[in-house]
């Protein structure tokens, strides 16, 4: 299969590195990411080390759960579209009554690309063909009870 910018492979490629695995979060996933206005600081947060609130300075995701995965794992998946292109994130500064010492805040804003648009759609299609699936399987059982 061949949809302009969206071939098998970069598909299965894609699917091999993703940390979520379930075709229908990564759906919703996609879905929420479009157009979506995120505060940076809230998108991840690095805990200060000095406090001992993270030795190994580790990121901290704080984000919604989406799909019912958590949100390690979202911002891994959200890095991975970035990588493969189906996703873009711009940010801009805006200026606020309460920004800190650090300087303005950051907003992230998600869009799908076109090769974003059309992974959704297929995905959106797998997920009709499966509600098919399971419909005609409940018939199947009707008729033969």
């Amino acid at each position: 299969m061949q949809i302009h910018g969206l071939s098998d492979a970069r598909l299965i490629d894609f699917l091999s590195k993703s940390p979520v695995k379930n075709l229908d979060t990564i759906l919703d996933v996609l879905t929420y990411l479009d157009g979506q206005w995120i505060q940076e600081d809230i998108e991840y947060e690095l805990f200060n080390w000095v406090l001992g609130d993270n030795e190994a300075e580790r990121v901290a995701i704080r984000v919604p759960n989406v799909g019912g995965i958590t949100s390690t794992p979202l911002f891994r998946l959200t890095r991975v579209l970035q990588d493969f292109h189906f996703v873009r994130r711009r940010t801009q500064a805006t200026p606020s009554p309460f920004d800190g010492p650090d300087g303005t805040e950051l907003i992230a804003f998600y869009e799908l690309t076109n090769a974003g648009r059309k992974f959704r759609h297929l995905l959106m299609s797998i997920d009709v063909a499966k509600q098919l699936l399971n419909l005609h399987a409940k018939v199947v059982e009707e008729d033969e009870s």
